[in-house]
């Protein structure tokens, strides 16, 4: 490719996103939906370029993106760029589509680390500090409210939004990653059809349902929860935090691999994917039922629940 056609190209795609942050700062509901195919220039540009043209798009993206929003848009811009450039280098290098996600994952979380610790650090910005502070004020208020209304006041209630508030404290390095690897999965299927489409690669990964955890998961799954029931560490202590992040990773990869079996199972049946899909959204609202779901997944781990469907 000509330097005058890399420009060109790079031009246009640089017009595509300006206009993608303009729309989605401009109309924040249209914002939600837009904000996942973002990626696409940079995946595009990067599947034809070498890294150093894909950074340098990158910047001038970032530039852009500061221009045409805010200074908000500037950090929204280089992580969903960055992220963008190391799908489509991988894509140029005919890479698998697992290593190219977990490759993309790795990139996105530490942006994300990065910018988090350049606002804490430089400019005295701890978001995650403001919006634990944001929730006690929140909780103050309403009791204050309700003290005013002649309301007396649901101690038991407080209680257990105060423990649900350290418990987010002490599992946001676990957060951070799943919702670092929730919303690359999102990047992905979104992006992929326009991908697909002017580039002619594939950006899917393996269809949900044959996703299949290693069985290893298992063990150290047990040994988590030996650990945390011989040791049982105080919540003030390094080690609690370690072993509670460690097991609601475990957790989240068993509820993982149980929607995994559900996808599988109606598909082997010929049942509509409407009802996994009913039930995986049911789940989110039903405790109940998300425990039943990672019981399956530790099940179909252990015992080849899916070697079983296909004997029959």
């Amino acid at each position: 490719m000509t330097q005058g056609k890399k420009i060109a190209e790079g031009g246009v795609l640089l017009a595509i996103f300006s206009s993608l942050i303009f729309l989605s700062i401009q109309i924040p509901i249209l914002g939600i939906v837009l904000m996942w195919f973002m990626p696409v220039p940079f995946i595009l540009f990067a599947a034809k370029n070498t890294i150093s043209w894909s950074v340098g798009f990158v910047l001038v993206s970032t530039l852009l993106a500061t221009l045409f929003g805010t200074l908000v848009a500037a950090p929204t811009a280089m992580m969903i760029g960055f992220m963008g450039i190391t799908i489509g280098s991988f894509i140029n290098r005919n890479k698998q589509a697992l290593d190219t996600y977990i490759a993309a994952v790795l990139v996105f979380l530490g942006s994300v680390l990065v910018f988090y610790g350049v606002a804490a650090l430089f400019f005295d910005f701890n978001i995650i500090k403001i919006s634990m502070d944001m929730t006690k004020e929140a909780i103050t208020q309403s009791q204050e409210i309700m003290k005013k209304l002649g309301q007396p006041e649901n101690k038991a209630l407080i209680d257990r939004l105060e423990a649900a508030m350290k418990l987010g404290e002490i599992l946001l390095p676990s957060l951070i990653v799943v919702s670092s690897m929730v919303m690359v999965m999102m990047f992905f299927y979104a992006s992929n059809p326009l991908v697909k489409r002017f580039s002619g690669k594939k950006l899917a990964l393996l269809a949900f349902r044959e996703i299949r955890l290693p069985k290893s998961l298992l063990w150290y799954y047990l040994i988590v929860m030996l650990a945390t029931y011989f040791i049982n560490p105080i919540p003030e202590q390094f080690l609690y935090t370690v072993l509670m992040n460690l097991i609601f990773m475990l957790q989240f990869l068993m509820l993982l691999q149980g929607y995994s079996f559900i996808f599988y199972f109606c598909y082997e049946k010929k049942w509509p994917k409407a009802l996994a899909v009913i039930t995986t959204l049911l789940s989110l609202i039903v405790p109940v039922l998300l425990f039943f779901i990672r019981f399956l997944g530790i099940i179909d781990l252990g015992f080849n629940l899916r070697e079983k469907i296909q004997k029959k």
